[in-house]
């Protein structure tokens, strides 16, 4: 991460008039009019005027200096995919989950534990922690069933469509077929295994040592 306390040259204790004057300097400095063709200096000008925009900000700022007064250690993620799999993959998007920058996907995995200082002074955490994921049924080969048809209350498209009147005005409703909920197939002989979802529950139990590397 970028440190803006540097790249303005004022320290972490700097008030916004501090910072507001060594931006201005900077900035008459670096500036694209007084620096043509250099890509140097815009570069440099360009994180000036980010630098500013985060320490000039109460609430960014706040964020910022929170983030980098972290315990100063990281996770190897990769030696807990390569003792749990065999390999680097990282099958469960621990990398994706781990950020607050989005909510994880529907195919996502997330599991969050707390670490405590102690831990993080040994540089080793251990977890033991169980995965619960849908998978294709083998039995019925993820059909859900024999003699699978296609519903004829939505022709197969799992929703159906209705005509609402109020007063003068005409409301078309679209909801989720209910004879075949939603799925667009009747099932006549359903799979005993999944019950006709097609899919199955697996469970697995893991467990993972997470080595935490000083950041230099």
């Amino acid at each position: 991460m970028k440190n803006y306390y540097e790249i303005l040259g004022v320290s972490e204790s700097a008030t916004p008039d501090d910072i507001k004057k060594a931006y201005r300097k900077l900035a008459q400095k670096y500036h694209p009019d007084k620096n043509q063709n250099d890509s140097a200096a815009e570069k440099k000008f360009k994180e000036i005027n980010e630098a500013h925009q985060i320490l000039s900000d109460d609430a960014k700022r706040s964020d910022y200096d929170s983030s980098q007064q972290g315990t100063g250690f990281s996770f190897d993620f990769d030696n807990i995919f390569e003792h749990m799999f065999g390999s680097h993959r990282d099958p469960f998007n621990f990398r994706h989950a781990s950020s607050q920058s989005r909510p994880p996907t529907a195919d996502e995995i997330v599991i969050r534990f707390e670490v405590s200082l102690s831990e993080l002074e040994k540089g080793e955490i251990k977890r033991s922690f169980k995965v619960e994921r849908q998978e294709e049924c083998v039995a019925c080969r993820g059909l859900g069933g024999s003699h699978v048809v296609r519903c004829t209350g939505c022709n197969g498209s799992g929703r159906v469509s209705q005509i609402r009147k109020q007063g003068a005005m005409h409301f078309k409703m679209t909801q989720a077929c209910n004879p075949c909920l939603g799925t667009g197939k009747t099932i006549h002989h359903p799979c005993r295994i999944c019950r006709g979802t097609g899919l199955v529950t697996k469970k697995d139990r893991y467990e993972a040592s997470i080595n935490c590397l000083k950041k230099s």
